[in-house]
Parts: structure tokens; C-alpha cells; sequence
């Protein structure tokens, strides 16, 4: 199996479209990178996701009608999310924890009641670069790569080796792995920008085809774009049908081992910093020069501040020739009133500015005072 030699980051955009209808036996559901559908997803499902990282997990699949109301199912799908992203994960393990985590979702099958839907898996894993995909039952994987759509699983599928533009080409069944049991398996592959990868049901597949998958791939602006159409076209042939499907293109795949080895430290990253002896010292250094406010100790605030200068009065100097014909400020007014000047000497009586001299001596007598 092919191993990645460093450190790979994928940029991938994905999205998941579906239309549900209560059926007998299976209960459509899907797994985008550790999303499971919510309350408001039961009948439709329009979602997108667009992120960079390591790894990613993402499937659709139909379990079985007895286990709706309990959520072991989600567990193996949570725990290889998880794992996947986890530094130490690998595309092999990731690719046989993904065939487990697909016997675990489905549960043990059996036969099918007449007109019954029986469970289903399709999923991928990606890890540093490289993709591997598992399916059983009705379900479908397939990588649209420079035209062409290849079967990544199943070699039952009607396919023509040709592109879309109707030319021939060779290697068309070239992913696909085999058969283990109930299983099948893509061999690992070295992922490309621009691939677009799709899971889905049978039943959405049968009702477009390679030919009109691959008109719609090729011509649509974007995987959301590409996801609505899909849908659209494939419900228009199949009405009452439960469909979903999931279409992921790789934007850019960038090998970095620096950010695989870095740790981050966040504002206490000292990777960059040189060594240098404890003892040197810096000269000529401005300690002020990358700091916004002056330092400040708290004896700062105990000492006596600077007598303020006197500002002068006018705008002359002492020495200006000019000082004749410039303004000048009247002189200060030095008398300020005195404690004393203020004190009260017990002679005045209150009283209130508008009392007239007849109240006043009809009120407090006759006195020197107001005569």
C-alpha cells in the first residue's frame, strides 16, 4: 500500500444533499466529518463543509429501522473521526477502522421482507494525501479525476471506459480492490487537486448513470452546484425515492512537515528565539522603544511631583526689541480676601434682601442698625 512521505494538508470542500421518505427497513443517514443530521434534517438535507486538515471521514449509509431510536450507531463513526485527526493515525489503520466502523453501523444483515430497503455504507478516508473508500450493500463510491469517472469498489457497475467527452481510456476498474465478505475496498490513492469524490445509494446512481453523472461534473461551477443538480436531476426520475449523496473536490493539497513538527505555543512560542547567554547584556538598547506606556513603580507616586513653571503673562520676552508693539496683559489682581475680612462680627443681623426697613423694625425692634 502507498505510504505519504510527509506531512500532507487538504484543503476539501463537501457536500451533502439528500431527500428522505418514510420507508420500511432502512433509516437514511449520513456522517460528514462527525455531523450527523439534526431535527431539521429529516426530510432534506442541504449542507456544506470547507476546511484544511490532515484527515477526514465522511459517509452516507442506511441502517436499520429497529436501532432509529438508539444512537449506538453514531459511536464508531465519533471514535474514527476522532482517530483519524489524531497524529499517530495512519491511511491503514484509518481504511480498516472505516470496514469496522461500516459492519457496526449496519449491524448484521439479513434477508429483506418483499418491497423492504436493506442497510447500505459508502464512505471514504483521507489521511495525508491519500484516500481509500469501503461500501456495502447498495452503496456506491466513485472518483470523477481529468474527465473521467472511475468505480472505486464495485466492478458490477455498468461502466464504458470513456471520458466526457466520449473518448476511450484504459485502467477504468484500476481502484478498485476487491471483496472481503460483504465488503468492498478501494486500494489506496494518491489524491489530486481537483478530484471530486462521490458516495451515494444505488438508487440515485441507476436513476442518472455514468453518461449524465458525468455532463453534470463537468459542467456545474462547484461540488454545491454539482450536489443540487445531481439531486434534482436523479428525483425527477425516481419521484418518491429516498436519495442522498455526498460530492467533496479537493481544492489544494499542500505538503508541509513543519507544521506536522512545530508545536504551537500560541504568544509563548519560543522556537523562533536564538540561544544566548543568561549573563550578556544589551547596549544600546532603547527599553521604551516597543513599549506603549512608560513603566511606572509604585514609588513613582510617593515622591513630590515638579513645581509647575509660572506662565508668563504676555507673549514678550525680556530681551525682544519688539516688545513695545505686542499685547499685554493687564497686571494680576493680588488681593485676595483674608479670613478675617470675612469673619462675622456679630453685628449684622439676617435678613433677606427685599425685607424693607419697616418689617425689620417691627420684627426685631428699633436698633442703629436700620435708623
Amino acid at each position: 500500500m502507498a505510504k505519504s512521505p510527509s506531512t500532507i494538508f487538504t484543503r476539501l470542500a463537501l457536500t451533502v444533499a439528500a431527500r428522505y421518505y418514510p420507508t420500511e427497513g432502512v433509516v437514511d443517514s449520513y456522517c460528514l466529518d462527525g455531523r450527523f443530521p439534526g431535527r431539521r434534517e429529516q426530510r432534506s438535507v442541504d449542507s456544506t463543509l470547507d476546511r484544511e486538515d490532515r484527515g477526514f471521514l465522511f459517509s452516507v449509509f442506511g441502517y436499520p429501522y429497529s436501532r432509529q431510536e438508539d444512537t449506538s450507531w453514531r459511536e464508531p463513526l465519533e471514535r474514527l473521526t476522532e482517530k483519524i485527526n489524531d497524529p499517530s493515525s495512519d491511511i491503514d489503520s484509518g481504511l480498516n477502522d472505516l470496514a469496522d466502523a461500516a459492519m457496526d453501523v449496519t449491524g448484521r444483515i439479513t434477508l429483506a421482507e418483499e418491497g423492504a430497503r436493506e442497510p447500505y455504507f459508502s464512505g471514504f478516508v483521507l489521511r495525508d494525501g491519500e484516500v481509500a473508500a469501503v461500501t456495502l450493500g447498495d452503496g456506491v463510491a466513485l472518483l470523477y479525476r481529468r474527465g473521467v469517472l472511475y468505480p472505486l469498489t464495485d466492478e458490477t457497475l455498468e461502466f464504458n471506459a470513456v471520458d466526457s467527452e466520449g473518448q476511450a481510456v484504459t485502467g477504468i476498474n484500476d481502484f478498485i480492490a476487491g471483496e472481503a465478505g460483504t465488503l468492498r475496498y478501494s486500494n489506496i490513492a494518491q489524491i489530486e487537486q481537483g478530484d471530486m469524490f462521490l458516495i451515494c445509494n444505488q438508487e440515485l446512481y441507476q436513476a442518472l448513470g455514468q453518461g449524465d453523472i458525468m455532463r453534470i461534473l463537468n459542467s456545474a461551477e462547484d461540488q454545491y452546484d454539482a450536489a443540487g443538480l445531481l439531486l434534482t436531476s436523479a428525483s425527477a426520475q425516481v419521484p418518491g425515492t429516498s436519495l442522498q449523496l455526498m460530492l467533496g473536490i479537493v481544492e489544494s493539497a499542500t505538503e508541509d512537515s513543519r507544521k506536522a513538527s512545530q508545536l504551537n505555543l500560541g504568544r509563548f512560542n519560543t522556537q523562533a528565539v536564538m540561544g544566548t547567554p543568561f549573563d550578556a547584556k544589551e547596549t544600546g538598547v532603547d527599553e521604551h522603544a516597543t513599549q506603549r506606556y512608560q513603566r511606572e513603580d509604585m514609588v513613582d507616586f510617593l515622591s513630590e511631583p515638579d513645581e509647575e513653571a509660572d506662565v508668563p503673562q504676555g507673549w514678550a520676552d525680556e530681551k525682544d526689541e519688539n516688545d513695545a508693539f505686542k499685547p499685554k496683559q493687564p497686571d494680576p489682581d493680588d488681593e485676595t480676601a483674608s479670613f478675617e475680612q470675612i469673619q462675622d462680627d456679630g453685628i449684622d443681623t439676617p435678613g433677606f434682601a427685599y425685607t424693607s426697613p419697616e418689617d425689620q423694625r417691627r420684627r426685631f425692634g428699633p436698633s442703629e442698625v436700620y435708623e
